[in-house]
Protein backbone atom coordinates (compact mmCIF):
# COMPACT_ATOMS: atom_id res chain seq x y z
CA UNK A 1 0.00 0.00 0.00
CA UNK A 2 1.47 3.21 -0.69
CA UNK A 3 -0.75 5.30 1.04
CA UNK A 4 -1.88 9.17 0.14
CA UNK A 5 -0.22 10.40 -2.73
CA UNK A 6 -0.99 13.92 -3.35
CA UNK A 7 1.88 15.61 -4.33
CA UNK A 8 3.28 16.83 -0.81
CA UNK A 9 4.46 13.53 -0.19
CA UNK A 10 8.16 12.34 -0.47
CA UNK A 11 8.26 9.07 -0.05
CA UNK A 12 10.70 6.47 -0.99
CA UNK A 13 10.30 2.88 -2.59
CA UNK A 14 11.62 0.03 -4.39
CA UNK A 15 10.85 -0.82 -7.93
CA UNK A 16 11.16 -4.73 -8.86
CA UNK A 17 9.80 -7.90 -9.50
CA UNK A 18 8.98 -10.65 -7.06
CA UNK A 19 10.09 -8.28 -3.77
CA UNK A 20 9.19 -10.46 -1.20
CA UNK A 21 12.30 -11.15 0.35
CA UNK A 22 13.52 -7.61 -0.14
CA UNK A 23 15.41 -6.39 2.99
CA UNK A 24 15.53 -3.30 1.89
CA UNK A 25 12.29 -1.66 3.31
CA UNK A 26 13.32 -2.87 7.29
CA UNK A 27 16.77 -0.73 5.93
CA UNK A 28 15.41 2.59 5.35
CA UNK A 29 13.34 5.46 7.03
CA UNK A 30 9.80 4.69 6.60
CA UNK A 31 7.54 4.80 4.81
CA UNK A 32 9.32 2.17 2.35
CA UNK A 33 7.12 1.09 -0.72
CA UNK A 34 7.78 -2.28 -2.14
CA UNK A 35 6.57 -1.51 -5.69
CA UNK A 36 6.34 -5.00 -7.12
CA UNK A 37 6.29 -5.05 -10.74
CA UNK A 38 5.50 -7.90 -13.41
CA UNK A 39 9.23 -8.13 -15.60
CA UNK A 40 7.40 -6.36 -18.56
CA UNK A 41 6.41 -3.70 -17.09
CA UNK A 42 7.40 -0.13 -18.75
CA UNK A 43 10.01 1.48 -16.27
CA UNK A 44 9.99 4.58 -18.15
CA UNK A 45 5.74 5.49 -18.05
CA UNK A 46 5.91 4.68 -14.21
CA UNK A 47 9.02 6.68 -13.62
CA UNK A 48 7.50 9.98 -14.88
CA UNK A 49 3.93 9.21 -13.28
CA UNK A 50 5.09 8.88 -10.03
CA UNK A 51 8.14 11.59 -10.10
CA UNK A 52 5.93 14.20 -8.25
CA UNK A 53 4.89 11.78 -5.21
CA UNK A 54 8.48 9.71 -4.72
CA UNK A 55 12.06 11.71 -3.74
CA UNK A 56 14.12 8.09 -4.58
CA UNK A 57 13.87 4.66 -5.48
CA UNK A 58 16.23 1.37 -4.93
CA UNK A 59 16.08 -0.20 -7.64
CA UNK A 60 16.33 -4.52 -8.30
CA UNK A 61 16.00 -7.04 -10.88
CA UNK A 62 14.88 -6.95 -13.47
CA UNK A 63 15.06 -3.19 -14.03
CA UNK A 64 18.39 -2.31 -13.31
CA UNK A 65 19.28 -1.87 -16.72
CA UNK A 66 16.16 -0.64 -17.94
CA UNK A 67 16.65 2.35 -15.10
CA UNK A 68 20.09 3.13 -16.58
CA UNK A 69 18.56 3.33 -20.03
CA UNK A 70 16.08 5.88 -18.97
CA UNK A 71 18.30 8.34 -17.11
CA UNK A 72 20.87 7.98 -19.57
CA UNK A 73 23.63 6.64 -16.83
CA UNK A 74 27.03 6.06 -17.82
CA UNK A 75 27.09 2.59 -16.51
CA UNK A 76 24.98 0.36 -17.96
CA UNK A 77 23.21 -0.78 -14.79
CA UNK A 78 21.99 1.32 -11.93
CA UNK A 79 20.43 0.59 -8.20
CA UNK A 80 18.94 3.99 -6.93
CA UNK A 81 17.25 7.06 -8.47
CA UNK A 82 17.37 10.35 -6.83
CA UNK A 83 14.74 12.85 -7.57
CA UNK A 84 16.34 15.67 -9.40
CA UNK A 85 14.16 18.89 -10.16
CA UNK A 86 11.98 17.95 -13.46
CA UNK A 87 14.12 14.23 -14.21
CA UNK A 88 15.53 11.19 -11.84
CA UNK A 89 19.55 11.13 -11.75
CA UNK A 90 20.90 7.13 -11.22
CA UNK A 91 23.87 6.26 -9.34
CA UNK A 92 24.96 2.35 -9.00
CA UNK A 93 25.41 1.89 -4.71
CA UNK A 94 25.97 -1.79 -5.34
CA UNK A 95 29.87 -0.64 -6.41
CA UNK A 96 29.70 -0.07 -2.41
CA UNK A 97 28.17 -3.01 -1.67
CA UNK A 98 31.07 -4.59 -4.35
CA UNK A 99 33.66 -3.04 -2.29
CA UNK A 100 32.69 -4.40 0.49
CA UNK A 101 32.40 -7.82 -0.78
CA UNK A 102 35.98 -8.08 -2.49
CA UNK A 103 37.88 -6.57 0.76
CA UNK A 104 35.93 -9.76 2.52
CA UNK A 105 37.77 -12.41 0.08
CA UNK A 106 40.48 -10.88 -0.43
CA UNK A 107 43.06 -10.34 -3.31
CA UNK A 108 43.89 -13.13 -6.09
CA UNK A 109 42.19 -14.76 -8.76
CA UNK A 110 38.11 -14.41 -8.85
CA UNK A 111 35.57 -16.26 -11.13
CA UNK A 112 32.41 -14.44 -11.29
CA UNK A 113 29.01 -16.46 -12.12
CA UNK A 114 26.97 -14.21 -14.63
CA UNK A 115 26.97 -10.82 -16.27
CA UNK A 116 24.36 -9.26 -14.72
CA UNK A 117 23.86 -6.07 -12.40
CA UNK A 118 25.91 -7.39 -9.69
CA UNK A 119 28.95 -7.82 -12.54
CA UNK A 120 28.84 -4.65 -13.34
CA UNK A 121 29.19 -2.91 -9.86
CA UNK A 122 32.33 -5.92 -9.87
CA UNK A 123 33.89 -4.41 -12.57
CA UNK A 124 32.94 -0.46 -10.87
CA UNK A 125 34.56 -1.34 -8.09
CA UNK A 126 38.32 -1.80 -8.79
CA UNK A 127 40.68 -3.42 -11.06
CA UNK A 128 40.74 -6.79 -10.94
CA UNK A 129 43.33 -8.15 -13.28
CA UNK A 130 42.21 -11.93 -11.85
CA UNK A 131 38.62 -11.00 -12.93
CA UNK A 132 37.13 -13.84 -15.30
CA UNK A 133 33.14 -13.47 -15.90
CA UNK A 134 31.68 -16.70 -17.30
CA UNK A 135 27.60 -16.90 -18.28
CA UNK A 136 25.85 -20.03 -18.09
CA UNK A 137 26.95 -21.02 -21.48
CA UNK A 138 29.78 -20.79 -20.99
CA UNK A 139 29.76 -22.59 -17.70
CA UNK A 140 28.05 -25.88 -18.63
CA UNK A 141 30.70 -28.64 -18.37
CA UNK A 142 33.00 -26.69 -16.57
CA UNK A 143 35.18 -27.86 -13.26
CA UNK A 144 35.25 -24.47 -10.83
CA UNK A 145 38.05 -24.28 -8.19
CA UNK A 146 39.53 -21.51 -6.41
CA UNK A 147 37.27 -18.17 -5.10
CA UNK A 148 33.82 -18.06 -7.52
CA UNK A 149 31.17 -15.50 -6.49
CA UNK A 150 27.86 -16.49 -7.89
CA UNK A 151 25.27 -13.42 -9.04
CA UNK A 152 22.58 -16.13 -10.40
CA UNK A 153 19.14 -15.58 -8.97
CA UNK A 154 18.17 -19.25 -7.39
CA UNK A 155 15.20 -19.56 -9.78
CA UNK A 156 17.48 -19.69 -13.07
CA UNK A 157 18.14 -23.09 -14.56
CA UNK A 158 21.54 -23.84 -14.90
CA UNK A 159 23.52 -26.00 -16.89
CA UNK A 160 25.54 -28.97 -15.60
CA UNK A 161 29.05 -28.15 -13.87
CA UNK A 162 31.10 -28.53 -10.73
CA UNK A 163 33.16 -26.75 -8.26
CA UNK A 164 36.03 -28.87 -7.09
CA UNK A 165 37.73 -27.03 -3.56
CA UNK A 166 36.16 -23.42 -4.08
CA UNK A 167 34.69 -21.02 -2.40
CA UNK A 168 31.84 -19.14 -3.59
CA UNK A 169 30.16 -16.40 -2.51
CA UNK A 170 26.53 -15.76 -2.25
CA UNK A 171 25.65 -12.09 -2.23
CA UNK A 172 22.00 -12.59 -2.03
CA UNK A 173 20.25 -12.98 1.43
CA UNK A 174 17.32 -13.93 3.15
CA UNK A 175 15.52 -17.22 1.50
CA UNK A 176 17.16 -17.11 -1.96
CA UNK A 177 20.92 -17.27 -0.62
CA UNK A 178 19.92 -19.96 1.42
CA UNK A 179 18.87 -22.19 -1.78
CA UNK A 180 21.76 -20.84 -3.70
CA UNK A 181 24.36 -21.68 -0.72
CA UNK A 182 22.38 -25.58 -1.00
CA UNK A 183 22.76 -25.70 -4.97
CA UNK A 184 26.35 -24.79 -3.96
CA UNK A 185 26.75 -27.53 -1.79
CA UNK A 186 25.43 -30.16 -4.18
CA UNK A 187 27.71 -28.78 -6.99
CA UNK A 188 30.78 -29.82 -4.39
CA UNK A 189 31.26 -25.73 -3.56
CA UNK A 190 32.05 -24.25 -0.22
CA UNK A 191 28.81 -21.24 0.17
CA UNK A 192 30.53 -17.84 1.64
CA UNK A 193 27.69 -15.59 2.58
CA UNK A 194 28.03 -12.66 2.08
CA UNK A 195 24.62 -10.97 0.94
CA UNK A 196 24.29 -8.56 4.28
CA UNK A 197 27.51 -6.94 4.07
CA UNK A 198 26.99 -6.04 0.39
CA UNK A 199 23.32 -4.94 1.59
CA UNK A 200 24.14 -2.76 4.57
CA UNK A 201 27.52 -1.18 2.54
CA UNK A 202 24.82 -0.18 -0.60
CA UNK A 203 21.93 0.75 1.34
CA UNK A 204 23.85 3.38 3.52
CA UNK A 205 25.22 5.14 0.27
CA UNK A 206 21.44 5.02 -1.08
CA UNK A 207 20.27 7.16 2.09
CA UNK A 208 23.50 9.49 1.51
CA UNK A 209 22.06 9.77 -2.25
CA UNK A 210 18.42 10.05 -1.08
CA UNK A 211 19.11 13.21 1.42
CA UNK A 212 20.19 15.01 -1.97
CA UNK A 213 16.44 14.96 -3.46
CA UNK A 214 14.73 17.86 -5.21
Amino acid sequence: RHGCLDGRTARLGILGSALAHSRSPRLHTQPFDRIDLPPDASLPALLEALRPYYRGFAVTNPFKKAAAAHTGATLPAVNTLIRDGDGWRAENTDVQGARAVLAALGEGPLTVLGDGGVTVALRAAAPHPGLTVLTRNEVAGARLGGTVLWTWPAHVALPDFRFEDARVAVVAYGAPARLIAREIRARGGTPVRLGPRWLIAQARRQRQLWASAR
